[in-house]
């Protein structure tokens, strides 16, 4: 399909729905496209925590994310 095809179908289907939560999230989703444009810039400090943190996961050493909600929540029961 064309770009142009697709934008319009999804504009057309957009323009049909009624369900607000729906509208939001397309709308957030749609926001985040035009956010893409952000550069971040990392100091020598910061690129190397990173580097860390990578190398960390390639290591398999992290926790899911429910192990990091878990230990959390403890945390904040103290």
């Amino acid at each position: 399909m064309l770009k142009e095809t697709i934008k319009n179908d999804i504009i057309d289907k957009v323009k049909k729905v009624e369900d607000d939560m729906l509208l939001e999230e397309i709308y957030r989703i749609l926001d985040l496209e035009t956010e893409t444009d952000l550069v971040y810039v990392f100091n020598d400090s910061q690129k190397s925590i990173i580097g860390n943190r990578l190398e960390d996961m390639d290591n398999g050493s992290f926790l899911t994310s429910d192990e990091a909600d878990k230990e959390l929540d403890e945390w904040l029961k103290k």
